[in-house]
């Protein structure tokens, strides 16, 4: 079954020439388990196959769900001419049944990897501009709704382009990601950061004061070293109750901050 799953992906159009299913014989046995126990349609997907099949797409990716119409086709072969006759109709409509299911959980997990992939930036981890300004928003929007406040910080990369240009991208990446990690590994649980994009980065705060913001970027700022940073911080809502009023008051902070104590490149 396994060797005519792998066959059918390799000959399938839609699938890449060298297309081959990752570790098809668990899902091939779920599918097995839950077409001896079937169950109603209304019950949904069978918890075995549900669960084998998130793992599946994990690896396949969208790949999956055109991967799983193979699936269909290799159990239907293997299946045809076994059935007794009088149980063909009702086999096949619980193999149809729990295929279907099984791509429609392919389907969803997908669906979520593409969407997490959209509000994340590939390179260091931390999440994106798209994501920043739906996350600053409803932000703006708990404070003014509620009460209470946040703080916003507004980061540069020091010398990236000059690491670029003397050492290389590679190493102007790999300062990159340390910053991103460090963003990832050293704020608070409730806070978030974002790359806005090239050396620019934003962290969300929220419910801290500047002075907490500050204690914040300097565990920041030990843990991402070689990597070092300028930053500029904003509350709301003493600075603004606009994203663009935040933005440009830690803008300001930050260059502020940036003439007055210029520090060499490591």
């Amino acid at each position: 079954m396994a060797a005519e799953w792998r066959e059918l992906c390799r000959w399938d159009p839609e699938l890449a020439p060298d297309t081959v299913p990752p570790a098809v014989e668990p899902v091939i046995a779920a599918v097995a388990g839950a077409l001896r126990q079937p169950q109603p349609l209304g019950w949904g997907a069978d918890e075995g196959v549900a669960e084998v099949v998130e793992a599946f797409t994990d690896r396949a990716g969208p790949a999956a769900i055109e991967e799983l119409v193979c699936l269909r086709e290799a159990l239907s072969r293997c299946l045809r001419g076994r059935v007794p006759p009088g149980e063909v109709e009702e086999t096949w409509s619980r193999l149809q049944m729990t295929i279907d299911r099984a791509m429609a959980c392919a389907a969803r997990r997908a669906f979520s990897q593409l969407e997490r992939a959209a509000c994340f930036d590939a390179l260091t981890g931390v999440m994106n501009r798209r994501s920043f300004e739906a996350d600053a928003g409803r932000e703006l929007g708990r404070v003014t709704r509620h009460g209470g406040r946040f703080s916003l910080v507004m980061l540069d990369l020091d010398g990236l382009k000059t690491v670029n240009d003397t050492l290389g991208h590679n190493a102007g990446d790999a300062r990159l990601q340390a910053l991103g990690a460090a963003l990832r590994t050293t704020t608070r649980r409730e806070d978030t950061a974002y790359r806005l994009g090239g050396d620019e980065f934003a962290v969300l705060l929220p419910e801290a004061c500047p002075d907490q913001a500050r204690r914040v970027m300097a565990r920041v700022g030990e843990a991402a070293a070689p990597a070092r940073f300028t930053f500029g911080v904003a509350a709301c809502p003493d600075d603004g109750t606009t994203i663009e009023a935040l933005v440009g008051a830690a803008d300001a902070r930050l260059y502020h901050r940036r003439a007055g104590a210029r520090r060499p490149l490591a």
